[in-house]
């Protein structure tokens, strides 16, 4: 198993090292002619990678484009040929480029940098010994830093989305119908006004401004004055009557918070919300 290893790390790596400065183009199995077991056991495994990235494109249209696939092909290939025999540096090597991944997610949504040098300086330091990286003082203000900054950044957000919600309110000549959130009635209700505490039978639906829907699942389902309650169109839903429809207009960062650039939305992006209740 050792010369198995051996024989593909140092034969992948002398392709790899020759292939960042010339891509390889993709060929069938059967055009590449008679081929050692290793060479074949390569090839499939680098097939075996392509399967999950279609897999993972299926949930991002970006990452199926020609592009973004090229993309990725370059950073395997930055990867293998960086890679060592030891297994701590690989591990590292893997963390560091988790970390910069990570980055952009932290850049989003709590607007600041991981600056590398102070980032390997205080894993320096943690790594003399484990009694270091467990102290608790390092993780309780790194905690406290975490939440100040996130406050400032909730409160950037909340500003920037109360301004961008008045303007495509006033475009569409919607009123305001409490905090965050304007509206108008669509279809007015031929039944009784909902109560605290009913099911209703709803259907919702989360568009962009301009009309797209987006894919994020909504409820058939809701209990008044207890669902949505604590989110800008809680308190519309209790005004609403049987059989009614409705168009709101409210924040994604007031609908979803820290969680928007999960969801594909921009914190101060404005989101359309249809509601129609059913019966009873």
């Amino acid at each position: 198993m050792k010369t198995l290893k051996a024989t593909l790390a140092a034969g992948t790596l002398a392709l790899m090292l020759a292939a960042c400065s010339n891509p390889p183009s993709g060929k069938p199995l059967a055009d590449l002619g008679k081929l050692s077991q290793a060479d074949s056991l390569s090839y499939l495994y680098g097939m075996s990678y392509a399967d999950n990235y279609w897999r993972m494109a299926e949930s991002d249209s970006a990452a199926a484009g020609e592009a973004a696939r090229k993309e990725y092909l370059k950073g395997i290939q930055k990867g293998l040929a960086l890679a060592s025999e030891s297994d701590q540096y690989n591990e590292g090597l893997l963390m560091g480029l988790q970390v910069a991944v990570a980055q952009k997610n932290l850049q989003k949504e709590l607007g600041v940098t991981i600056e590398p040098e102070m980032f390997t300086t205080g894993l320096a330091y943690g790594l003399q010994a484990d009694t270091v990286a467990s102290d608790p003082r390092y993780q309780q203000q790194f905690q406290r830093i975490v939440d100040a900054i996130g406050k400032k950044k909730d409160k950037e957000n909340a500003d920037a989305a109360g301004k961008a919600l008045a303007a495509a309110a006033k475009k569409q000549g919607m009123a305001q119908m409490g905090p965050d959130v304007f509206g108008k009635v669509i279809t007015p209700g031929e039944g009784a006004l909902l109560q605290t505490g009913q099911t209703v039978n709803v259907d919702m639906k989360l568009l962009s401004l301009s009309g797209k829907e987006l894919p994020i699942p909504m409820p058939k389902q809701i209990n008044v004055g207890h669902e949505f309650a604590d989110l800008p169109i809680g308190p519309v839903i209790l005004k609403m009557h049987e059989k009614e429809k409705m168009e709101l207009l409210t924040p994604a960062f007031a609908l979803f918070g820290q969680n928007c650039s999960r969801l594909g939305l921009e914190p101060t992006e404005v989101v359309k919300v249809l509601i129609e209740t059913k019966g009873l």
